[in-house]
C-alpha cells in the first residue's frame, strides 16, 4: 500500500479567520441599515397604521355587535390610540402634537399648555357606522396638511388622504 501524504490546503476544513470577519463584518453592516431605516416612520405610514387601528375596531363591532370606542390623543410627540383593552402609539417626531379642536384637528406644534391633551374619539356602532366624519394632522405652522383620515358617511370606514410624505 503507498504512502499518501496529505497537502494542508486541500483537507483543511472549516472557514478562515479572514473569511469570517468578512461574514460577521457584512453582517453587521447589513443590520445597522436594516435598523436605521426601520426607526424612522414615515408620516404616511403612521396614518395607515391609525387607520388600520380604526378600522379593526370598526369590524371588531360588527362581529361582537356592541358599541366600541377609539380614542386618539396627543402627547407631546406621540399619537396615543386606545380601544377597550389595547392602546398603541405612535411617534411623529419634529414638533409636539397640539390640538385644534375648533377645526376638529390635531396640529404639530408647542402645547399652549403643559397639562393640555387632545383626544379625538370615533364610536362604532355595532353597524359599523361611525359619528366621526374627517380628522386631519397639520403641520406646527398651519399651513400644509400631513395626512387626514375620512369616515365614510355611510358605512363607517376609515379612509386615509396623505396630502405629502417626509
Amino acid at each position: 500500500m503507498p504512502l499518501r501524504f496529505s497537502d494542508s490546503r486541500t483537507d483543511a476544513r472549516g472557514f478562515s479567520l479572514l473569511e469570517l470577519i468578512l461574514v460577521l463584518a457584512l453582517a453587521g453592516l447589513i443590520m445597522g441599515v436594516v435598523a436605521v431605516s426601520v426607526g424612522r416612520t414615515s408620516p404616511r405610514t403612521v396614518g395607515r397604521e391609525v387607520v388600520d387601528f380604526l378600522a379593526i375596531a370598526r369590524v371588531e363591532a360588527m362581529r361582537e355587535t356592541r358599541e366600541i370606542t377609539v380614542s386618539i390623543e396627543q402627547d407631546g410627540q406621540t399619537l396615543v390610540a386606545r380601544r377597550p383593552g389595547i392602546e398603541r402609539s405612535w411617534s411623529l417626531p419634529g414638533a409636539v402634537l397640539q390640538a385644534d379642536v375648533a377645526a376638529g384637528a390635531l396640529d404639530l406644534a408647542a402645547p399652549t399648555a403643559p397639562t393640555e391633551m387632545t383626544v379625538l374619539s370615533a364610536d362604532f356602532l355595532p353597524d359599523g357606522r361611525t359619528d366621526a366624519r374627517l380628522w386631519e394632522f397639520n403641520e406646527a405652522d398651519g399651513g400644509s396638511r400631513i395626512f387626514s383620515i375620512e369616515f365614510d358617511p355611510v358605512s363607517g370606514a376609515p379612509r386615509l388622504v396623505v396630502e405629502r410624505d417626509d
